[in-house]
Order: C-alpha cells, then sequence, then structure tokens
C-alpha cells in the first residue's frame, strides 16, 4: 500500500504521453529538473503494472509509467467529477520493497477519463486539478490516479492495452 505524507503543489499538470509500446506516461516538469536518479516503485496486479518515479529526498512522485496494462471499459457513467483549483502531486512514504504486488490494481476506462484504482478501500477526498487527480483514502492511503482525457486519448490508450475487456 501506498501513502501520502502530504502534497505538494505544482505549477502544472503533468505531460501526457501515449504510445504503441509503452501505453502512458505521466511525467510531472520537476521530473526534468531534478539532479539525483529517481526511486523507482513498480506496483504489479490482475491488469498489468505501473512504475512510480519518486523524488528520492521527498518522496515527490515526478512520474507515472504503464508499461502493460490490461483494460475494462465501463459502459455505466462513474461518479467522479473533476475537481478544480491548484495541480498537487502526492509526496509518497517510500515502501520498504521496490516491487509491491497490489491485488486490487485495475485500469476502468470511462467515456472522460481512466481510473487506476490501487486500492478498493473508498476515496475519502480527491486532490489535484487540471487532467489529474488522486483519491485518497483514510489516513493518507492513495485510493486511485484520475486522469481526464479526450476521445482521441482514450482511443489512443484502448489500442496499446493488450486486452480489453466491456462491462
Amino acid at each position: 500500500m501506498l501513502y501520502a505524507s502530504a502534497f505538494a503543489g505544482v505549477e502544472q499538470g503533468p505531460e501526457v504521453t501515449y504510445d504503441t509500446y509503452v501505453p502512458l506516461t505521466l511525467t510531472w516538469p520537476r521530473y526534468h529538473r531534478t539532479l539525483e536518479p529517481p526511486a523507482v516503485v513498480l506496483l504489479r496486479g490482475p491488469q498489468g503494472y505501473l512504475e512510480l518515479k519518486l523524488d528520492t529526498r521527498s518522496g515527490e512522485l515526478l512520474e507515472i509509467v504503464i508499461p502493460s496494462a490490461a483494460a475494462t471499459v465501463k459502459t455505466l457513467p462513474d461518479d467522479f467529477r473533476p475537481t478544480s483549483g491548484q495541480n498537487y502531486v502526492p509526496l509518497v512514504r517510500a515502501p520498504e520493497q521496490d516491487a509491491i504486488e497490489v491485488p486490487n490494481l485495475h485500469f476502468k476506462i470511462h467515456g472522460d477519463h481512466l481510473r487506476i484504482t490501487l486500492h478498493k478501500q473508498p476515496e475519502e477526498s480527491y486532490i489535484g486539478a487540471d487532467s489529474v487527480s488522486f483519491g485518497v483514502g483514510a489516513e493518507g492511503l492513495l485510493v486511485s490516479v484520475i486522469l481526464q482525457w479526450t476521445p482521441l486519448e482514450r482511443e489512443h490508450f484502448l489500442s496499446s492495452c493488450s486486452s480489453v475487456e466491456t462491462v
């Protein structure tokens, strides 16, 4: 499980890259300005895996990479409503190991957003703005990452998934 010790305000949201071989990468501007190599945490689950790249000193989330994903397309609307205001990234408490099994890791595709579920606990609040919000549970547990997207971005992601199930 990943916990945020705090959230840091950032000037702008991430650069979002879609690719045939690496379906999705979210890179915050500070990633390119940091001098030390980031700590990399691999999260593996039933629908693929993702990498979190963190500042080694502060735990600030610098990049999310999804190298492999099997996605679920949701035909029913989701209850998520985008937040507005300041852009934030979590300061993640570094886990003991660099690879974590996440049994609830799911990539759920909605019409206007992608919900990456990290934990089954419900979100108590959403923090973030622009294109990315973080669902936070009790005690700062990172429950989800939610990316707003256009129909074209959605199609790019779908075309690079290893498998797609519609429910």
